[in-house]
């Protein structure tokens, strides 16, 4: 992910997603039922979620999103958020 104040929706996404699996509640996200990391990945029959919004207002990409829901964020951009 690049530097800037232009990837923030997506670095608080995936912080999101990420949260239950830092904190010990499940050992994958999709594990986690109560996240709506579930239906991005059409996991679940009846969404919790509408994933249009965020697919068109964050720029989230259903062919990547796992690998990148996956990938490590650094503390850097992460101590942002806090």
């Amino acid at each position: 992910m690049e530097n800037g104040s232009e990837d923030y929706p997506l670095i608080c996404f995936h912080y999101i997603h990420q949260n239950p699996v830092k904190a010990g509640l499940c050992n994958k996200m999709e594990d986690w039922e109560y996240s709506s990391f579930r239906d991005y990945l059409g996991l679940r029959s009846e969404p919790l979620i509408k994933k249009n919004i965020a697919i068109d207002v964050i720029g989230i990409n259903l062919s990547t999103f796992y690998q990148e829901s996956y990938a490590i964020i650094r503390d850097d951009k992460t101590q942002r958020l806090i």
